[in-house]
């Protein structure tokens, strides 16, 4: 792994903590959502203290450079982490359609009453 790519490892893990503390002040992110993103950044900060990691997991692994086993790494935890997003997505989708259908009936039963209300009257 070459110093160049090291120290960029070092400086996106420096930038994406930064950027995550400052979002948890700000009341932005939510303490669940950021500990992915912590746990990410010491990763990376991790292969770029430590870059032998990289070179033994590409050896064990048979890729052909430890470049690219940090290239798949990173692209297949963000897969996952879509994946999980994904289906978060899904279930809100359900509860917004069910509370908008929840609202839909509570306005028609408050609408019929006022009607009959006044045909009472």
């Amino acid at each position: 792994m070459t110093l160049g790519l090291r120290i960029v490892l070092l400086a996106i893990a420096l930038i994406s903590c930064v950027f995550v503390i400052r979002k948890i002040r700000k009341a932005q992110m939510r303490i669940e959502d950021t500990l992915f993103w912590i746990i990410i950044a010491i990763g990376t900060l991790v292969l770029g203290i430590f870059p032998q990691i990289a070179f033994w997991f590409a050896r064990a692994l048979g890729i052909s450079a430890p470049v690219n086993f940090v290239f798949l790494v990173f692209i297949f935890i963000l897969l996952f982490k879509v994946f999980i997003l994904t289906v978060q997505i899904s279930q809100l989708q359900e509860k917004i359609k069910n509370l908008t259908q929840f609202i839909a009936i509570k306005q028609y039963d408050i609408e019929k009453e006022e009607k009959d209300d006044k045909n009472v009257q």
